[in-house]
């Protein structure tokens, strides 16, 4: 046995030191929220219900289209539940996420906060299951309680409510309220937000389903997100007001970040398809000799090409030299080609309405294929020359520019003239011929070939013989 340690010591005993004190609720912390608001119970029980009858209506005959569109992610219909001006919304008490079917669960799928601070909850109510809420503001009029006094009338979620009313574009939309068109008929780019409910895929298809009806074009791309799913559509607010009752899968709404990504993303096939749609919307100037041209010195253009052909003639394609042929090879002056004619290919695609181009193209390859025979940099100035007046030898009364991207791949004259350049500033001035024909060129300069040039531009500029000047301070002129 272990003997007692030499040290050990009583312990302290303090009698008579505690007393009895009736309880009482500590006090809590204020959030600086308004309390919840008083009602009367019936009047606003009754307002409430009646609001909720109406829903329910339309309920049963968002049922009926939806089952005859053989929707397969659940039928059911958006609500949007609205609060009070600067009262907190009880939205957590609107779900109901008990069911292993999720497509059977009462959802909150997004909060809508206006202007006057009123918070709204869209809540997705699945068939049959509005008598949820009935029940809660039937046992609010009858002010219920348990056998213990603890009230069952759900007065935190009711008394803060003003409406209960269908969805709208408005409840869902979450973006900024200035982002949504004043114009019912305005089409733009919608970043649409989908629920899971167990099933993603089947949701994104009801939603593609959907949209095909209303005039609407929905993308075929979409990203995924732990319990949401995010796809694209372009349309007006008309057009996808047309969805009604359908309409039962979207979360949420906002405005797309528009950028030309979306369609070079697509396939063929879909792109097809812009084009086709943006070209019948196309007005193409007639021929004659009083419309503008502009003449493209570069690799060729493929004119084909369904967006170039209806603005290029065959007789407007030429080649500096003609053992080249005129096609584009390298897929350089075609780009530039629909740059010319278009300037951002993203706006005439998602704009609506007729569009006019009020020029017209030509093309002359000076540049063939790389590894072909293109000449040496004594041929230049002559294959330059060559590609000017071929154009100008058939239709001299043409009213055109010249725009060149055909740039010199070393840089050993260091901005001293060279023939090529001699020969550019000749044709401009045009200054030997009487009575003289001047031409304005377009040219381009200055390609970068180091990404590490691009931190710092446009001082790097000066690697390839630009020097920028501004004022009596050297830092811009083309040399």
């Amino acid at each position: 046995m272990t003997e007692p340690a030499a040290n050990k010591r009583p312990h302290f005993i303090l009698p008579s030191t505690a007393k009895n004190e009736p309880f009482t609720t500590p006090p809590s912390v204020s959030s600086g929220s308004p309390p919840l608001p008083e009602r009367d119970r019936q009047q606003h029980g009754q307002m409430l219900s009646g609001q909720l009858k109406q829903v329910s209506e339309k309920a049963e005959q968002a049922r009926d289209q939806q089952r005859a569109a053989a929707l397969q992610s659940g039928i059911g219909i958006q609500v949007e539940f609205v609060g009070q001006a600067d009262v907190a919304l009880a939205f957590e008490s609107l779900s109901n996420e008990r069911s292993r079917d999720r497509s059977r669960n009462i959802e909150v799928l997004s909060l809508h906060v206006s202007e006057e601070n009123i918070t709204s909850a869209n809540v997705f109510i699945p068939d049959g299951k509005i008598s949820h809420f009935e029940k809660y503001l039937k046992a609010y009029l009858e002010d219920r309680r348990s056998v213990s006094g603890v009230s069952l009338a759900h007065k935190p979620l009711i008394n803060t409510l003003s409406a209960i009313r269908l969805s709208t574009i408005r409840s869902l939309w979450t973006d900024d309220d200035e982002l949504l068109p004043t114009d019912q008929e305005e089409s733009f780019w919608w970043e649409v937000w989908l629920p899971v409910r167990g099933n993603r895929d089947a949701v994104l298809a009801d939603f593609r389903t959907i949209i095909s009806t209303t005039g609407c074009k929905a993308s075929g791309h979409a990203v995924t997100f732990p319990e949401r799913t995010v796809t694209w559509m372009f349309g007006s607010q008309r057009e996808f007001s047309r969805s009604g009752l359908l309409l039962n899968c979207v979360a949420e709404l906002r405005r797309a970040k528009e950028t030309a990504e979306f369609f070079t993303r697509e396939s063929l096939n879909e792109q097809s398809l812009w084009a086709e749609e943006m070209l019948g919307r196309l007005r193409v100037p007639v021929e004659r000799e009083a419309i503008p041209y502009v003449c493209l010195l570069d690799s060729g253009l493929n004119r084909a090409h369904p967006l170039i052909s209806p603005l290029v003639h065959e007789d407007d394609v030429y080649a500096a030299d003609e053992a080249w042929g005129t096609d584009d090879r390298i897929n350089h002056g075609t780009g530039l080609a629909g740059l010319a004619l278009y300037g951002d290919m993203f706006d005439v695609l998602v704009s609506q309405g007729e569009f006019g181009i009020n020029h017209r193209l030509e093309s002359v390859k000076l540049y063939s294929a790389s590894g072909e025979q293109n000449g040496d940099a004594h041929d230049h100035a002559y294959l330059f020359s060559m590609a000017v007046t071929r154009p100008e030898i058939r239709f001299a009364e043409r009213k055109r520019v010249f725009s060149s991207a055909v740039t010199a791949t070393d840089y050993r004259d260091f901005g001293k003239p060279s023939a090529w350049s001699a020969m550019v500033d000749s044709l401009a001035a045009d200054s030997g011929a009487e009575p003289a024909f001047p031409r304005l060129f377009v040219l381009s300069a200055g390609n970068i070939f180091n990404s590490d040039h691009w931190q710092r531009y446009p001082d790097s500029l000066s690697v390839n013989r630009i020097i920028l000047t501004t004022g009596k301070d050297t830092r811009t002129a083309f040399q």
